[in-house]
Protein backbone atom coordinates (compact mmCIF):
# COMPACT_ATOMS: atom_id res chain seq x y z
CA UNK A 1 0.00 0.00 0.00
CA UNK A 2 1.20 3.63 -0.83
CA UNK A 3 3.19 2.60 -3.76
CA UNK A 4 3.27 4.01 -7.07
CA UNK A 5 5.75 2.25 -8.77
CA UNK A 6 5.91 -1.62 -9.39
CA UNK A 7 9.05 -3.26 -7.69
CA UNK A 8 9.96 -5.43 -10.17
CA UNK A 9 9.65 -3.47 -13.73
CA UNK A 10 9.79 -0.42 -12.44
CA UNK A 11 5.82 0.62 -14.74
CA UNK A 12 3.94 3.26 -12.42
CA UNK A 13 0.56 2.04 -10.86
CA UNK A 14 -1.00 5.43 -10.92
CA UNK A 15 -1.94 5.46 -14.56
CA UNK A 16 0.10 8.12 -15.74
CA UNK A 17 3.25 7.09 -18.18
CA UNK A 18 6.31 8.56 -17.29
CA UNK A 19 8.22 10.37 -20.30
CA UNK A 20 10.89 8.08 -22.12
CA UNK A 21 14.11 8.57 -20.47
CA UNK A 22 13.32 9.46 -17.09
CA UNK A 23 12.20 7.74 -14.25
CA UNK A 24 14.15 5.34 -12.30
CA UNK A 25 15.51 2.00 -14.37
CA UNK A 26 13.55 -1.47 -13.66
CA UNK A 27 15.02 -3.21 -11.42
CA UNK A 28 14.84 -6.43 -10.64
CA UNK A 29 13.34 -7.61 -7.08
CA UNK A 30 11.63 -10.43 -5.17
CA UNK A 31 7.79 -10.09 -4.88
CA UNK A 32 6.47 -9.21 -1.15
CA UNK A 33 4.29 -11.55 0.13
CA UNK A 34 0.71 -10.66 0.02
CA UNK A 35 -0.07 -8.56 3.29
CA UNK A 36 -3.74 -10.08 3.17
CA UNK A 37 -2.87 -13.68 2.97
CA UNK A 38 0.09 -12.75 5.56
CA UNK A 39 -2.19 -11.04 8.30
CA UNK A 40 -5.13 -13.43 7.02
CA UNK A 41 -4.84 -15.63 10.05
CA UNK A 42 -4.49 -13.37 12.51
CA UNK A 43 -7.13 -12.30 14.93
CA UNK A 44 -6.72 -8.78 15.07
CA UNK A 45 -6.37 -8.24 11.22
CA UNK A 46 -9.55 -7.76 8.76
CA UNK A 47 -11.09 -9.76 7.01
CA UNK A 48 -11.41 -8.77 3.35
CA UNK A 49 -14.75 -9.92 1.88
CA UNK A 50 -12.93 -10.89 -1.87
CA UNK A 51 -10.80 -13.33 -0.22
CA UNK A 52 -13.90 -15.70 1.12
CA UNK A 53 -13.59 -18.83 -0.50
CA UNK A 54 -17.56 -19.83 -1.49
CA UNK A 55 -17.73 -24.12 -1.28
CA UNK A 56 -19.82 -25.69 -3.97
CA UNK A 57 -20.10 -29.02 -4.11
CA UNK A 58 -19.24 -31.06 -7.23
CA UNK A 59 -20.82 -33.42 -8.75
CA UNK A 60 -18.82 -36.21 -7.48
CA UNK A 61 -19.19 -35.14 -4.17
CA UNK A 62 -23.31 -35.14 -4.65
CA UNK A 63 -23.27 -38.51 -6.07
CA UNK A 64 -21.51 -39.65 -3.15
CA UNK A 65 -24.25 -39.03 -0.85
CA UNK A 66 -26.37 -42.01 -2.77
CA UNK A 67 -24.72 -45.55 -2.40
CA UNK A 68 -23.86 -47.76 -5.32
CA UNK A 69 -26.03 -50.37 -6.01
CA UNK A 70 -24.93 -53.71 -3.95
CA UNK A 71 -24.32 -57.13 -5.81
CA UNK A 72 -27.96 -57.78 -4.98
CA UNK A 73 -28.94 -54.30 -6.38
CA UNK A 74 -29.55 -53.17 -2.48
CA UNK A 75 -28.92 -48.86 -2.60
CA UNK A 76 -30.28 -45.77 -1.02
CA UNK A 77 -31.19 -42.44 -2.36
CA UNK A 78 -31.60 -39.17 -0.67
CA UNK A 79 -32.70 -36.39 -2.66
CA UNK A 80 -36.25 -34.42 -2.95
CA UNK A 81 -39.80 -35.80 -4.15
CA UNK A 82 -40.25 -33.41 -7.52
CA UNK A 83 -43.67 -35.81 -8.85
CA UNK A 84 -45.77 -38.28 -7.21
CA UNK A 85 -48.22 -39.71 -9.59
CA UNK A 86 -51.72 -41.04 -9.04
CA UNK A 87 -52.24 -43.90 -6.84
CA UNK A 88 -53.43 -47.58 -8.72
CA UNK A 89 -53.91 -50.96 -7.85
CA UNK A 90 -51.45 -54.09 -9.23
CA UNK A 91 -51.09 -57.54 -8.78
CA UNK A 92 -49.83 -58.86 -5.38
CA UNK A 93 -46.02 -60.28 -6.38
CA UNK A 94 -45.17 -63.39 -5.65
CA UNK A 95 -43.59 -64.40 -3.24
CA UNK A 96 -41.36 -67.51 -3.49
CA UNK A 97 -40.22 -67.60 0.05
CA UNK A 98 -44.04 -67.67 1.53
CA UNK A 99 -44.52 -70.51 -1.01
CA UNK A 100 -41.96 -72.75 -0.05
CA UNK A 101 -42.81 -72.76 3.58
CA UNK A 102 -45.87 -73.60 2.67
CA UNK A 103 -44.75 -76.90 0.73
CA UNK A 104 -42.29 -77.40 2.93
CA UNK A 105 -45.39 -77.53 5.92
CA UNK A 106 -47.95 -79.26 3.83
CA UNK A 107 -45.20 -82.05 2.57
CA UNK A 108 -43.89 -82.54 6.17
CA UNK A 109 -47.79 -83.03 7.30
CA UNK A 110 -48.60 -85.54 4.36
CA UNK A 111 -45.26 -87.09 5.57
CA UNK A 112 -46.05 -87.42 9.32
CA UNK A 113 -49.27 -86.70 9.93
CA UNK A 114 -50.78 -88.88 6.16
CA UNK A 115 -52.77 -91.60 8.38
CA UNK A 116 -54.02 -88.76 10.61
CA UNK A 117 -55.37 -86.61 7.59
CA UNK A 118 -57.01 -89.70 5.84
CA UNK A 119 -58.81 -90.33 9.15
CA UNK A 120 -59.92 -87.02 9.33
CA UNK A 121 -61.05 -86.44 5.86
CA UNK A 122 -62.90 -89.50 6.32
CA UNK A 123 -64.91 -88.15 9.48
CA UNK A 124 -65.68 -85.15 7.57
CA UNK A 125 -66.90 -87.40 4.59
CA UNK A 126 -69.13 -89.08 7.53
CA UNK A 127 -70.43 -85.64 8.88
CA UNK A 128 -71.45 -84.42 5.13
CA UNK A 129 -73.01 -87.43 5.03
CA UNK A 130 -75.12 -87.40 7.80
CA UNK A 131 -75.65 -83.68 7.63
CA UNK A 132 -77.23 -84.11 3.96
CA UNK A 133 -80.17 -86.93 6.03
CA UNK A 134 -80.86 -84.27 8.40
CA UNK A 135 -80.90 -80.96 6.83
CA UNK A 136 -83.27 -80.61 4.26
CA UNK A 137 -82.63 -81.18 0.74
CA UNK A 138 -80.62 -79.32 -1.26
CA UNK A 139 -78.77 -76.96 1.06
CA UNK A 140 -75.52 -78.72 1.07
CA UNK A 141 -75.77 -79.25 -2.55
CA UNK A 142 -76.14 -75.29 -2.60
CA UNK A 143 -73.56 -74.20 -0.51
CA UNK A 144 -71.23 -76.72 -2.41
CA UNK A 145 -72.14 -75.66 -5.89
CA UNK A 146 -71.22 -71.94 -4.17
CA UNK A 147 -67.85 -72.80 -3.03
CA UNK A 148 -66.66 -74.70 -5.80
CA UNK A 149 -68.36 -71.77 -8.25
CA UNK A 150 -65.88 -69.50 -6.16
CA UNK A 151 -62.80 -71.84 -6.63
CA UNK A 152 -63.33 -71.98 -10.11
CA UNK A 153 -63.82 -68.45 -10.16
CA UNK A 154 -60.86 -67.68 -8.71
CA UNK A 155 -58.85 -69.87 -10.75
CA UNK A 156 -60.21 -68.67 -14.46
CA UNK A 157 -60.30 -64.33 -13.52
CA UNK A 158 -56.22 -65.30 -11.84
CA UNK A 159 -55.04 -62.96 -8.86
CA UNK A 160 -56.93 -59.63 -7.69
CA UNK A 161 -55.02 -56.06 -8.51
CA UNK A 162 -55.61 -55.37 -4.54
CA UNK A 163 -52.49 -54.15 -4.02
CA UNK A 164 -51.73 -49.60 -3.96
CA UNK A 165 -48.72 -48.88 -5.91
CA UNK A 166 -47.56 -45.37 -5.27
CA UNK A 167 -44.60 -43.99 -8.35
CA UNK A 168 -42.58 -40.93 -6.99
CA UNK A 169 -39.80 -39.45 -8.65
CA UNK A 170 -36.51 -38.39 -6.44
CA UNK A 171 -33.99 -35.41 -7.24
CA UNK A 172 -30.80 -35.68 -5.97
CA UNK A 173 -27.49 -32.96 -5.01
CA UNK A 174 -26.68 -34.10 -8.51
CA UNK A 175 -29.66 -33.27 -10.15
CA UNK A 176 -30.09 -36.54 -11.30
CA UNK A 177 -33.65 -38.32 -11.09
CA UNK A 178 -34.89 -42.01 -9.87
CA UNK A 179 -38.10 -43.32 -10.17
CA UNK A 180 -39.07 -44.89 -6.87
CA UNK A 181 -42.08 -47.46 -7.01
CA UNK A 182 -43.42 -47.94 -3.46
CA UNK A 183 -45.88 -51.04 -3.75
CA UNK A 184 -48.01 -51.76 -0.55
CA UNK A 185 -50.53 -50.49 2.05
CA UNK A 186 -48.26 -47.14 3.34
CA UNK A 187 -48.36 -47.78 7.37
CA UNK A 188 -46.56 -44.62 8.51
CA UNK A 189 -45.50 -41.70 7.00
CA UNK A 190 -46.30 -39.76 3.83
CA UNK A 191 -44.81 -38.66 0.82
CA UNK A 192 -45.32 -35.35 -1.16
CA UNK A 193 -44.09 -33.26 -3.47
CA UNK A 194 -40.98 -31.08 -1.73
CA UNK A 195 -40.23 -33.60 0.85
CA UNK A 196 -36.81 -34.44 1.36
CA UNK A 197 -36.37 -38.07 1.47
CA UNK A 198 -33.63 -40.81 2.40
CA UNK A 199 -35.61 -43.96 0.73
CA UNK A 200 -33.76 -47.22 0.53
CA UNK A 201 -34.70 -50.55 -1.74
CA UNK A 202 -33.19 -53.13 -4.50
CA UNK A 203 -32.80 -51.48 -7.63
CA UNK A 204 -34.45 -53.39 -10.59
CA UNK A 205 -32.85 -51.61 -13.97
CA UNK A 206 -33.04 -48.07 -13.11
CA UNK A 207 -36.05 -48.46 -10.80
CA UNK A 208 -35.69 -48.32 -6.77
CA UNK A 209 -38.58 -50.43 -5.33
CA UNK A 210 -38.99 -48.89 -1.95
CA UNK A 211 -38.21 -51.14 1.12
CA UNK A 212 -37.97 -48.51 3.82
CA UNK A 213 -37.35 -44.14 4.42
CA UNK A 214 -37.18 -41.22 6.04
CA UNK A 215 -39.25 -38.29 5.80
CA UNK A 216 -36.31 -35.48 6.70
CA UNK A 217 -38.98 -32.61 6.34
CA UNK A 218 -41.97 -34.24 8.61
CA UNK A 219 -39.69 -35.86 10.62
CA UNK A 220 -41.29 -39.38 10.34
CA UNK A 221 -40.69 -43.01 8.99
CA UNK A 222 -42.16 -44.21 5.94
CA UNK A 223 -43.10 -47.61 6.02
CA UNK A 224 -45.10 -50.39 3.49
CA UNK A 225 -46.89 -53.36 3.98
CA UNK A 226 -46.29 -55.72 1.51
CA UNK A 227 -48.66 -58.98 0.88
Amino acid sequence: MGTTTCQACGNGLTGIVPPIGKGPPPTLMSVPPNPVLKTQNSPSSPVHANTTKQFTPSANAAQSANSVPGPLGWCSINGRVIHVEPMYMAMPDFLWGRFLVKLAVIGASVYYLGFVILVALGVLLILAWLASKILPQGLLSGVAVQVISFMLTRRLMGPIANVPVRDIRVRDASSQETLVRMKGQLTAGSVSVGDDLVVEGWDRGGMLLFRRGYNKRIRTDIKIKTQ
